[in-house]
């Protein structure tokens, strides 16, 4: 975990380490493989639980398909898929997601046909980290648990 920026498409968190962000950038596919293809964001979380909700916004257009897949330690834990037709709307929001600790997590897009620009989110709230423990509250007192 780390307070500084270590650039687009990594997780980054509060100097506390009690929230964090990731921002994927802007990311184009082609649209030549019906799969989601294009890597929005890509990382691995430490010894930390993470409440999570994903956002991505498309600059797609009603007729066409899109395709979004989050994996967690290559297994596909959600898949997304519209078919094109109104209603349609080319954001996905809030999809909450609990990301548990040492988890590489892949978020990715693709599209049917046709060239497509997207930009993915991350925020979550960090649990579980050894920075958030106050030790005393979780002994007897002021003593440590090893002296009584």
């Amino acid at each position: 975990m780390s307070g500084t920026f270590e650039g687009v498409g990594t997780l980054q968190f509060t100097p506390d380490n009690k929230f964090c962000s990731a921002y994927s950038g802007t990311k184009t596919t082609d649209g030549s493989v019906w799969s989601a293809n294009t890597e929005l964001l890509n990382f691995t979380t430490a010894s930390e639980y993470i409440i999570s909700k994903f956002y991505m916004t498309t600059d797609m257009i009603t007729g066409n398909n899109l395709f979004v897949r989050i994996k967690f330690n290559g297994i596909t834990v959600l898949d997304l898929k519209t078919d094109g037709n109104p209603p349609y709307s080319p954001e996905f929001r809030d999809y909450e997601l609990v990301i548990p600790p040492f988890t590489e997590v892949i978020f990715s897009f693709g599209t049917q046909a046709v060239t497509t620009t997207a930009t993915g989110f991350l925020s979550g709230k960090v649990k579980g980290a050894i920075e958030q423990i106050d030790l005393e509250a979780i002994t007897d007192g002021s003593k440590w648990a090893a002296d009584q």
